[in-house]
């Protein structure tokens, strides 16, 4: 019987130790927070490259496909590339999908 009350009060603590809430020394906290300032740092900058070398020019590209007075007189897409087929007085308008 010995065994089985010390399987039972085994299970018992490990089921108290299971319901605790987590606890975080400052120190732990602290590497945390800095880990994660670390990655969206980085992430950030990778998007911010992916954006400027990849997207923008895509949007560029697919938006001379379509007349759009209003984005030549707004700048509405911006970025690094503006201006190159958008903010002419006269982009290309492409009427059909070879070139």
């Amino acid at each position: 019987m010995s065994e089985l009350v010390a399987f039972a009060k085994r299970i018992e603590g490990l089921l108290t130790a299971a319901r605790r809430e987590p606890h975080w020394t400052p120190e732990e906290s602290e590497r945390y927070m800095k880990a994660i300032a670390a990655r969206r740092e980085k992430f950030e900058s990778l998007a911010r490259r992916l954006i400027e070398a990849v997207i923008q020019p895509r949007l560029e590209t697919l938006a001379s496909y379509f007349p759009m007075p209003a984005f030549r007189e707004r700048s509405l897409l911006g970025g690094a590339h503006a201006g190159s087929a958008i903010a002419n007085d006269s982009p290309p308008v492409r009427t059909s999908y070879s070139q």
